[in-house]
């Protein structure tokens, strides 16, 4: 296990109880100061800093948001909450009904903006209720999870997880949304139904 919750207990102990009241809204004092400078996402980044692994190999991705926490603790003091992201793009739903995502070397997986899965509106009937442990890349979070739970004791987030609409534009793109809203009000219904439900089962 690291050794990062140990690192930002006493501060933690401090910032929680600020956090909290302000987002209660009964903090009338300082505001807390979260300065967020470990990113779990590679963009920005340069590419002397991006592990060749970071999606490929859990632990890679462990460590390298745990280094991140280390470093802000060293030179930062502020009320930021650390927290651990199995981090593959925004895509990972749309993914898990089929879209191809694009992973460029260092740099965030992200879907296909030219290819998409549905092309017509009788593709809407034949899209199927991803499975989180086959599909997509929802296996590798599910996996990534596990890494991080095996390693630490740092809170996890989910993932970077969309909603139905967003979904809905990176399976069949903006213009055919549009327009499809219009046009194939039924059609459009039972999409968003779909995208809505595989949205709760995923989480």
């Amino acid at each position: 296990m690291d050794m990062i919750p140990e690192k930002y207990k006493t501060r933690n102990q401090k910032t929680m109880p600020l956090v909290t009241e302000t987002f209660d809204l009964k903090n009338v004092g300082a505001a807390p100061i979260i300065i967020n400078s470990a990113n779990y996402f590679l963009f920005g980044y340069p590419e002397s800093e991006i592990p060749d692994d970071y999606f490929t190999n859990p632990e890679t991705m462990y460590e390298r948001q745990v280094g991140q926490f280390d470093r802000h603790f060293d030179l930062v003091e502020d009320n930021y909450v650390p927290y651990l992201m199995p981090w593959f793009g925004t895509g990972v739903l749309a993914s898990g009904f089929g879209m191809n995502i694009i992973s460029p070397p260092k740099m965030d997986p992200t879907t296909d903006p030219i290819e998409f899965v549905v092309k017509d509106p009788a593709d809407i009937r034949k899209l199927k209720m991803p499975d989180p442990h086959k599909d997509g890349f929802m296996p590798k979070v599910l996996n990534q999870i596990k890494c991080f739970q095996n390693n630490s004791d740092i809170p996890i987030n989910f993932t970077d997880n969309h909603g139905p609409l967003t979904t809905a534009v990176q399976i069949l793109g903006y213009e055919k949304l549009f327009y499809w809203l219009h046009d194939y009000p039924t059609k459009m219904h039972y999409l968003m139904d779909l995208l809505s439900d595989a949205v709760i089962a995923w989480v």
